[in-house]
C-alpha cells in the first residue's frame, strides 16, 4: 500500500482540495498505476476530515477515471491511468461543448478539421493497412445508401475520418484527432445538412480512399482541400439563409 502524507484541510471545499492533492500525487508519479490508496478511515485521519468528505473526494477522482474501486478481501481504491479512449472521449466532450456554445467560429473549426486531416492523410498514405482500407471502403458504401438517415450519414462520416486518423499508426494522433472529429463533426453536419449534397461528400471520400489505396498522399490531400472549400461555401450559404430568415422575422414584427 502506498504511503501518503497530507496536511490538514479545514475549508468548505475539502472534497475538491483533497481530490486535487491525490490527483497531484498521481500526476507526479508518487502514486503509480495500480497503486492502492489508503482506506477511507486512514485518509480521513490523515486529512482530519470525515469519511463522507473522503468518499466525495474519491468520487470526484473516479469521475475523472483516475481511480477505480475493487471489491473483495484485496479490494479498495486503486489508481487507474486513463486510456487513449478516455482521452478521446474527454476531448470529444469538450470540443462538442465549446463548439455548441459558439466559443469558436465555424471557420476556425473547419480550418482545424482540415489541417488535422492533412496531417493524418500524409501519415495514413504511408502506414495504412489493408484492413483499414476495407473499413474506409465500407463507410463509403454506407454513405451511398439513398435511404440512409442524416444521423447515420453523419455517424459514417465521423467513422471515416477517425479511421484515417487510426491509419496514421500513431495512437496519440489517433486519440486526439478522433476526439476532435467526434466533437465537431455532428454539430457541423447538423448546421449544413440542409445545404450540403451527400453525393459530393461521398465522392470526395471515395477519391481519398483510392488515393490511400495507391499510397498517393497528394491526390488524397487534393480531395480533402476540395472538401474544405466545399464545406466553407456551404457554411456561407447557410449563414446567408439564416440572415435572410432573421430579416424576414424582423420585418414581420409590428
Amino acid at each position: 500500500m502506498a504511503k501518503m502524507e497530507f496536511d490538514e484541510i479545514t475549508t468548505e471545499t475539502a472534497p475538491k482540495l483533497i481530490a486535487k492533492r491525490i490527483k497531484e500525487a498521481i500526476l507526479s508519479g508518487e502514486l503509480g498505476a495500480e497503486a492502492r490508496l489508503p482506506t477511507e478511515e486512514e485518509l480521513a485521519a490523515q486529512f482530519r476530515v470525515s469519511r463522507g468528505t473522503i468518499r466525495e473526494a474519491l468520487k470526484r477522482l473516479a469521475a475523472e477515471n483516475l481511480l477505480e474501486s475493487r471489491r473483495g478481501a484485496s479490494g479498495g481504491n486503486f489508481v487507474r491511468i486513463p486510456t487513449s479512449m478516455d482521452m478521446q472521449t474527454k476531448i470529444s466532450e469538450m470540443m462538442m461543448l465549446v463548439v455548441s456554445v459558439e466559443h469558436f467560429t465555424y471557420e476556425e473549426v473547419l480550418t482545424c478539421r482540415y489541417e488535422l486531416g492533412n496531417m493524418c492523410i500524409a501519415l495514413a498514405a504511408a502506414n495504412r493497412s489493408d484492413a483499414q482500407l476495407a473499413r474506409l471502403e465500407q463507410e463509403v458504401v454506407i454513405q451511398k445508401q439513398p435511404l440512409l438517415s442524416d444521423v447515420d450519414f453523419c455517424a459514417s462520416d465521423v467513422r471515416f475520418h477517425c479511421e484515417i486518423a487510426e491509419a496514421t499508426g500513431n495512437p496519440v494522433i489517433a486519440s486526439v484527432v478522433s476526439g476532435v472529429f467526434e466533437g465537431v463533426e455532428p454539430i457541423s453536419n447538423f448546421m449544413l445538412y440542409k445545404f450540403r449534397e451527400r453525393e459530393t461528400i461521398f465522392m470526395q471520400h471515395e477519391r481519398i480512399l483510392e488515393a490511400l489505396r495507391m499510397r498517393t498522399a497528394s491526390a488524397a490531400l487534393d480531395a480533402l482541400a476540395e472538401q474544405f472549400e466545399y464545406f466553407l461555401s456551404k457554411h456561407h450559404e447557410a449563414a446567408a439563409s439564416q440572415r435572410a430568415r432573421k430579416a424576414i422575422l424582423r420585418a414581420s414584427k409590428p
